[in-house]
């Protein structure tokens, strides 16, 4: 009998938001290295990427932002628009208590197991469908779904 291995899930993240990440940093070269080391970190753990499928892990409570590594949600306004896009939001709880208020946006896409960061963003942008970050994300994502899936 053969045995099925689990697909291995990756994470990604896309050139704008690597730009992001420099333009966040603001040019602290020690916040863009710890936001690295975060995404590396993420990247080589099995089971915390498959937490980013888990609506509202380690946000339901105010303690939980001191016992999670990360804080997951969907974000609704993305995906009760249409078309629908499957768009997610993590945050590092380590640099969220320093201070440091960013947003990573991510999609999903199943069959290949990806998950891709699209955009870093403060937690001021609020998800404007008008917003220029909002369309670049709507268009990367239209992208990478026609492109990959």
């Amino acid at each position: 009998m053969a045995v099925r291995r689990a697909k291995q899930l990756s994470l990604k993240v896309s050139g704008p938001a690597n730009a992001d990440l420099v333009r966040v940093a603001g040019g602290n070269d020690t916040l863009l290295a710890t936001l690295k080391v975060y995404l590396s970190e993420l990247k080589d753990d099995q089971a915390l990427l498959k937490k980013l499928l888990e609506n509202k892990y380690g946000k339901l409570t105010y303690n939980e932002r001191f016992t999670h590594r990360i804080g997951v949600g969907r974000i609704g306004e993305f995906w009760n628009e249409q078309p629908s896009r499957d768009l997610w939001s993590l945050k590092f709880w380590d640099v969220e208590n320093q201070g440091i208020k960013l947003r990573f946006v991510y999609m999903y896409l199943r069959r290949r197991g990806w998950f891709i960061v699209l955009a870093v963003a403060p937690r001021s942008w609020n998800y404007d469908p008008a917003d220029p970050l909002s369309a670049r994300i709507r268009a990367d994502y239209d992208v990478y779904k026609s492109k990959y899936s």
